[in-house]
């Protein structure tokens, strides 16, 4: 019996988290939005796992790949490298997923400049 009980309480401890997983793994796809200093951006990401890939197009249009992908649950993080005025810069971006809705903070990693931005899945 007491086997049985600890059966069903890895179950219902584990269970919940695996499918919080196989949710938030549904962010393959194209996602395209503005944000709120300015410019369209979009996403075309690919999931597997906790493992995410795939290519920013910022207000320039540039295709740049994304570098450190990790999707965790809802949060999803990543960064792009990217020029400003010549420099290299490195994008850092952190946000949370709700079905075929991410909302995503977006810094330059020296700290100089930061937006929000919402995207949806297309």
């Amino acid at each position: 019996m007491t086997r049985l009980l600890n059966l069903t309480l890895v179950v219902s401890f584990f269970f919940p988290a695996f499918l919080t997983t196989a949710i938030a793994a549904d962010v393959s796809g194209t996602w395209k939005g503005e944000m709120s200093q300015g410019g369209k951006l979009t996403l075309v990401l690919k999931a597997n796992s906790e493992a995410l890939t795939g290519t920013w197009f910022g207000a320039s249009g540039q295709e740049r790949p994304i570098k450190n992908g990790k999707l965790t649950g809802d949060a999803i993080s990543f960064s792009v490298d990217v020029e400003w005025q010549g420099a290299p810069v490195t994008l850092l971006v952190k946000g949370t997923v709700s079905g075929n809705e991410m909302r995503l903070r977006i810094d330059a990693d020296n700290g100089y400049w930061g937006t929000d931005a919402v995207v949806k899945k297309q």
